[in-house]
C-alpha cells in the first residue's frame, strides 16, 4: 500500500456537501492548522481509471467533461471528507494511501483494528470499494475536486467564520475580490470557432459574445478596407461590448469572444480596453478543411469567401495555436490545459 501526499485539486471528493459533522472538521482543522499533519491518518483513494470505466454512458460523459476542466485530478476519495477539507482550509497537502488491490484494503483494515485509523467505510475488497463509489456517483451524478468543494463551501459560507477567514488569508486570497477572465477564439471561416466557444461556455459557465452577430446587428459590414470589413468596424464592436464585458468580469465571470479577428488591431484594442486576465487561442486547420466545414452550414458563405478570409486571418499568429483538426474533445482539453496553468 503506497502512501503519498497530494494537492486538493488531485483528489475527486465525495459529494457529501457541505459536511456531515462540524465538530470533526474543527478537530482536524486544528491539527492541520498547527502543523500536526504527521499524526493525521492518511485517506484511502483509488486511481480514477479503476472506477471510471465502470460508469454507465451518462456518467462517463459527465466525467469526461469533468476531466477536461480538471486535468490534474487523478484519484477518487474513498473516505475522509472532513480530513481533506480541513487540510485544504489550512493550506496543507493531503496524506493518502492508494488502494490497488485487496491486499491494500486488508492492510488498512488491520490499521483500524490496531487503532491507527479510526474507521474505514470502503468494504473488505477492491470490488466492494469500487461498487460503493459507483452507487454514490450514480445517485449524485456530479463530480468535484476537494479544492472545488472547499471553495464552494467558503463562498457560500457553509463553514465556521474563522476557517473561512484563515482560508482567504493563507490559501486563496483571490476569493476576496475574484476577477473574471476572457477568452478570444479566433480563426478562419469554417475553423469551428463558434462550436469551440459554445463548448467552453458549458464548461466554464460563461458568457458568449459572437463578433459576427454584432457586426450584422449594427450593419458594420458596410464599411470596407482592402476588401475586408474595416478595422474601424471591429473597433466599434469592441466599444459596444466593453461595458457589458467589464461588468461580467468584475463579477468574476468568464467571457468568451469568437470571431475571425483578422485585424491585429482589433485584438490589441480589446486587450487595451479590458485589462483583465485573458487568453487568445488561434484555431489552425488547412484551407480545404475550412471550405468543407463551411459547405455543411445551413447557410454557407461559399468557397471564395472562405479562401479570402483564410488568407487574411492566417497572415499572422496571435496567442496560442490550437490544432482544430483534432477531435473536438481533444482540442477542448488542450485549451483547458492552458487555462489551468
Amino acid at each position: 500500500m503506497k502512501i503519498k501526499i497530494l494537492n486538493p485539486n488531485q483528489i475527486i471528493t465525495l459529494n457529501d456537501y457541505p459536511i456531515h459533522n462540524e465538530q470533526i472538521l474543527k478537530l482536524y482543522f486544528r491539527m492541520f492548522h498547527k502543523g500536526k499533519r504527521s499524526i493525521v491518518p492518511p485517506c484511502p483513494v483509488i486511481s480514477k481509471d479503476l472506477l471510471s470505466h465502470n460508469f454507465n454512458n451518462k456518467l462517463k460523459n459527465l466525467f469526461m467533461i469533468f476531466e477536461i476542466k480538471n486535468p490534474q485530478a487523478k484519484y477518487f476519495l474513498l473516505d475522509g471528507s472532513h480530513k481533506t477539507t480541513a487540510a485544504t482550509l489550512s493550506n496543507k497537502k493531503i496524506p493518502v494511501m492508494i488502494f490497488k488491490s485487496d491486499k491494500d484494503v486488508q492492510s488498512a483494515k488491520r490499521l483500524v483494528d490496531e487503532g491507527e485509523i479510526i474507521s474505514l467505510t470502503t468494504g473488505a475488497t477492491m470490488r466492494q470499494a469500487i461498487n460503493i463509489l459507483k452507487r454514490h456517483f450514480n445517485k449524485t451524478k456530479s463530480f468535484q475536486t476537494v479544492e472545488e468543494k472547499t471553495n464552494k463551501m467558503v463562498v457560500k459560507k457553509k463553514l465556521p467564520s474563522y476557517m473561512i477567514k484563515a482560508y482567504k488569508k493563507e490559501v486563496n486570497p483571490s476569493l476576496k475580490n475574484e476577477l473574471g477572465r476572457y477568452i478570444v477564439i479566433r480563426g478562419p471561416l469554417g475553423s469551428g470557432k463558434t462550436t469551440v466557444a459554445k463548448k467552453l461556455i458549458k464548461l466554464l459557465k460563461g458568457k458568449h459574445i459572437a463578433v459576427d452577430e454584432i457586426i450584422d446587428k449594427h450593419e458594420l459590414w458596410r464599411y470596407k478596407e482592402e476588401g475586408y470589413i474595416s478595422q474601424k468596424s471591429f473597433l466599434k464592436v469592441n466599444k459596444i461590448v466593453e461595458p457589458m464585458s467589464r461588468e461580467l468580469l468584475e463579477r468574476g465571470k468568464t467571457v468568451i469572444f469568437d470571431g475571425n479577428f483578422y485585424w491585429k488591431s482589433q485584438i490589441e484594442d480589446l486587450v487595451h480596453r479590458l485589462n483583465y486576465p485573458h487568453y487568445v487561442f488561434t484555431l489552425k486547420a488547412p484551407l480545404i478543411v475550412c471550405i468543407k466545414r463551411d459547405s455543411k452550414r445551413n447557410k454557407p458563405h461559399g468557397k471564395d469567401a472562405a479562401i479570402v478570409v483564410y488568407k487574411k486571418t492566417t497572415s499572422f499568429d496571435y496567442g496560442i495555436n490550437i490544432n482544430i483538426t483534432l477531435p473536438l474533445n481533444k482540442a477542448i482539453r488542450e485549451i483547458m490545459s492552458h487555462l489551468h496553468k
